[in-house]
């Protein structure tokens, strides 16, 4: 049992423990990027923010973690860890991670519990069973929808998946707000020389994987030779299988690369690529890509959620011959017009967005 005390100064009405998915360093991936923006977005609201990182909490559950096994199944036992945490004095608390849910939380003012917010990366049922339907993947889904209830407010990355979580718990409607995956636009820069088609992701995370064993793969073997030398694949914990793939092709692996490295990447992107086919929540990737001017090449899957027209859709099976067309013969200006630059701006950057939705949230969050 660990018990931390976080003291506040300043207005008390303002006050926002964090319970962060995080460890308090630099982790570059989404989840870093939407913690990130979302503390931004409050700062500029006017809340005082205190951060409680996951390598302060001491966490445990074999038992908890084998019971949720038996009850839902081995690709959800992760979820299932248990903690004691005393929460300081405040008026909010933000849960970043489902996990949390199965925590115990003791109050240090135990006259006033804060309001709980949680903030929905994803949809579990759908990162963990994927998307063809199983009985127990509706199980977990009944679960999931009916454990964040007890949340006075829920997070989530689209309209998508607001949608879902309504259909399948009418209680949620209420206490459902869209708070999209944003970043600070200002951050991404372009280079004239746009050459790289980048593939850039959390490297452990299957989806990712799966998307690196179609690039070093068929898509490879679909791109003219000339272009074969332009993929780079990025990001952070590379599995052993994820560098023998690439190391196999050929094709330039940079990991655990910094902000400014991923900025310096994207800048000189031609085609970003997204052939994503499972996992959840909206990706950060095309946010990023789009304001880099770079033209994403993406499934349907793996635009889920985006709320922007300029992304080019096709099947896998084509993503060779469109990306060697969009390479070779467009230009991201052709494809992004003042209207549509305007909505990408309005709608994922950090500082635009907050300015638009403050009232909308803020008769929620005071």
């Amino acid at each position: 049992m660990i018990e931390i005390v976080i003291y506040f100064k300043g207005n008390m009405s303002k006050q926002i423990v964090f319970l962060s998915s995080l460890n308090n360093k630099d982790q570059r991936g989404g989840a870093y990027l939407r913690v990130n923006s979302m503390r931004k977005v409050l700062k500029q609201w006017n809340f005082d923010i205190q951060s409680l990182y996951q390598e302060d909490i001491k966490t445990k559950g074999f038992f908890s973690k084998l019971l949720g096994s038996i009850r839902f199944g081995k690709e959800v036992k992760p979820l299932f860890t248990r903690a004691q945490v005393l929460i300081p004095d405040c008026e909010y608390l933000i849960l970043d991670n489902f996990r949390q849910l199965h925590w115990n939380f003791n109050f240090q003012n135990k006259h006033k519990k804060p309001k709980i917010i949680y903030n929905a990366h994803n949809l579990e049922f759908e990162n963990h069973f994927g998307k063809v339907s199983s009985r127990k993947r509706r199980r977990f889904a009944l679960y999931e929808a009916t454990k964040i209830q007890a949340c006075d407010l829920i997070f989530v990355c689209s309209e998508r998946e607001k949608e879902i979580l309504v259909e399948l718990n009418q209680a949620l409607h209420d206490k459902i707000l869209v708070f999209p995956n944003l970043v600070d636009h200002s951050d991404y820069r372009i280079d004239d020389n746009k050459s790289a088609i980048t593939f850039l992701g959390t490297l452990d995370y299957f989806p990712n994987i799966e998307a690196v064993e179609f690039i070093c793969g068929p898509f490879f073997d679909c791109l003219p030779v000339a272009l074969q030398s332009h993929i780079v694949i990025a990001g952070r914990n590379p599995t052993a299988k994820v560098k023998t793939l690439c190391a196999s092709r050929g094709i330039e692996l940079r990991t655990n690369l910094s902000d400014h490295d991923i900025h310096d990447l994207l800048a000189i992107t031609k085609v970003s690529l997204v052939p994503l086919v499972s996992g959840s929540g909206t990706r950060l990737k095309i946010v990023e890509s789009l304001f880099s001017e770079a033209i994403v090449l993406s499934t349907h899957m793996g635009a889920e959620g985006v709320e922007y027209s300029g992304i080019i859709l096709c099947e896998l099976d084509q993503f060779g011959s469109r990306c060697t067309d969009l390479f070779e013969n467009s230009q991201f200006s052709e494809l992004c017009t003042p209207d549509m630059a305007k909505t990408l701006l309005n709608s994922y950057d950090c500082n635009s967005w907050a300015q638009i939705h403050k009232e909308e949230f803020l008769k929620y969050l005071v």
